[in-house]
């Protein structure tokens, strides 16, 4: 990067900030990222950073593409989660699963666990298991041990002690 068309960091965040992209971090994370890394993320893109005497500058052209790609990259990933959400309410699932506007689901045989990403945040619930064939809550059972984290710790976040999810409407059941 030469000297030319450079930007203090400081004003490419802002602009990023203006775009949607960097809201989340203060701008001393921004430079500590710079010193570790040689650059920093907007989005999820790269952007190089160098030190120039006392203050740390971007090249103005790879702001404005990384930018674009960012704002490109979640366009993309909006659009997925409205299909995603579609599908949902036609209760076509994806066997990955999927993220939607609201959350997510993942499939596990018969059924699937659906989540809100709203509930999850305020700790209100981690989902619910959804039979697959008449979109019923479905009933799970415990039997498992604790793992080791959760046995000695505070949760490992993957429901470690389920055995099995049944449907008691239709009788579908599936071992965990």
């Amino acid at each position: 990067m030469s000297g030319e068309n450079e930007i203090p960091l400081a004003e490419a965040i802002e602009r990023a900030r203006q775009q949607g992209l960097a809201e989340g971090n203060a701008y001393e994370w921004y430079r500590k990222q710079a010193a570790r890394d040689g650059q920093v993320h907007i989005g999820e893109q790269p952007l190089r950073v160098v030190k120039r005497g006392p203050r740390w500058v971007v090249n103005e052209r790879e702001l404005t593409e990384a930018i674009a790609s960012a704002l490109a990259a979640q366009t993309v990933q909006l659009q997925a989660e409205r299909q995603a959400d579609d599908d949902y309410k036609a209760r076509k699932l994806n066997p990955a699963g999927a993220r939607t506007p609201w959350g997510g689901y993942r499939v596990q045989g018969e059924f699937h666990h659906v989540w809100s990403d709203y509930a999850r945040m305020q700790k209100r619930s981690d989902g619910d298991w959804i039979c697959n064939r008449c979109w019923k809550p479905a009933s799970t059972e415990h039997g498992k041990p604790e793992c080791h984290r959760c046995s000695n710790w505070n949760g490992c976040g993957t429901d470690c002690t389920l055995s099995r999810i049944y449907c008691v409407n239709c009788g579908t059941s599936v071992a965990a």
